[in-house]
């Protein structure tokens, strides 16, 4: 019995120090270790594509200070791409795919450089930030590639606590036979999500067409075209199957962000590439009301009261003894004192107060535990 009071004893006070150093004593952690601030500017990003290609293309799309805030470019806030709310790796590549669309045509100007012998690129004096890469296909004899745009942060980390300030990464990518079909058709479709019903959509919206002749070529307009439920939000197109390169763009909408934009491709001798945006409702934040203040009366200045006539009797030559005025009731006016906020009492001597009144108890016990022991073994004896 008194082997297990003594383990039951130190398992309490075991749990007591354990409460003691969470609550009193506080650990921060903190998973990376901390930016070297002079490489800010020289840093660099090498990356790695299946073939040669003379046009990758590199935009720097938001700074990011040491503790990893990113902020946005307000070059690239007009392209309806919210980089921001991105939390999963799908969602940085989903939004990589829709920026890389909506930069075409927009007068934005990346870092263009060519592949090496070894289909390696080179970027190089590169502040702290957040870089979109988007390569034009490229190709050798026997097979297609195209390389999926991606967000890539400059300095990087690959086990969350140290960072890479030479970044090196090998880009994703699909690789095709090049065999050119016959024709081509074309199909632009739009979808809506987190709108309900769908009482906040537009009547329509407008959506290029774009072309290039070549991988290196520049993009063109080759139409725009209204999308609206008249027309089942979509829109097609045939053109030959010369090589070419199509793309669609849209209009951004201001209650409404491009979620993404899907390439379907199907068929061999008859090819069919349908680009499904998918747009996400934006709901209009609805503004607090901001109480009116009730105006504060203040209270003119009280008349002076206008005393009494009193009627002063003749005095009587009989001495008397007045009686005594009553006093007024006294009213006894309590002041409750509030406590400062923000105490700066120190928290640390209560609690150790607790800690040793919880220890002094717990030897009691066990003097009183013992003492019967005691007894019964004089007792026997």
């Amino acid at each position: 019995m008194s082997r297990m009071f003594i383990r039951k004893t130190i398992a309490l006070l075991a749990a007591l120090v354990v409460v003691f150093i969470s609550v009193v004593v506080p650990t921060n952690v903190y998973a990376y270790e901390d930016m070297d601030t002079a490489k800010n500017g020289s840093a660099s990003l090498t990356l790695q594509l299946p073939a040669a290609s003379d046009s990758v293309k590199l935009y720097f799309v938001a700074d990011m200070d040491t503790q990893t805030h990113i902020t946005m470019k307000d070059e690239y806030k007009g392209l309806g791409v919210n980089i921001g709310d991105a939390e999963s790796q799908d969602e940085w590549a989903t939004k990589a795919s829709i920026m890389s669309t909506q930069l075409i045509n927009s007068g934005i100007e990346p870092t263009v450089a060519s592949t090496d012998e070894n289909n390696r690129v080179r970027f190089e004096n590169l502040a702290f930030g957040i870089y979109l890469v988007v390569v034009d296909e490229c190709a050798n004899d026997t097979m297609k590639y195209t390389v999926s745009p991606n967000f890539i942060s400059v300095p990087n980390s690959t086990d969350g606590e140290t960072w890479i300030y030479d970044v090196n990464a090998t880009l994703k990518y699909e690789a095709k036979p090049t065999v050119i079909p016959e024709r081509v058709r074309y199909t632009v479709r739009k979808q809506w999500t987190n709108d309900g019903i769908g009482e906040s959509r537009p009547e329509e919206l407008k959506v290029r067409i774009l072309n290039r002749v070549t991988e290196t070529a520049e993009w063109n307009e080759i139409e725009e075209v209204t999308l609206s439920e008249a027309n089942t939000w979509s829109y097609s197109w045939d053109a030959e199957a010369d090589g070419s390169e199509w793309d669609v763009q849209e209009e951004p909408l201001s209650n409404y962000a491009i979620e993404k934009i899907d390439k379907v491709e199907d068929g061999e001798t008859v090819k069919t590439i349908t680009f499904v945006i998918t747009n996400r409702f934006i709901p209009t934040p609805t503004p607090t009301e901001t109480p009116t203040p009730t105006p504060t009366v203040t209270p003119s200045g009280s008349p002076t009261p206008t005393p009494r006539k009193t009627n002063t009797p003749t005095p009587t030559p009989r001495t008397y003894r007045p009686t005594s005025t009553p006093r007024p009731n006294v009213t006894t006016r309590i002041t409750h004192t509030t406590p400062k906020t923000g105490d700066d009492q120190n928290i640390l001597l209560p609690v150790i107060g607790v800690l040793a009144a919880g220890l002094v108890l717990v030897l009691l016990g066990f003097n009183l535990r013992k003492k019967p022991e005691n007894e019964n073994d004089e007792t026997s004896s």
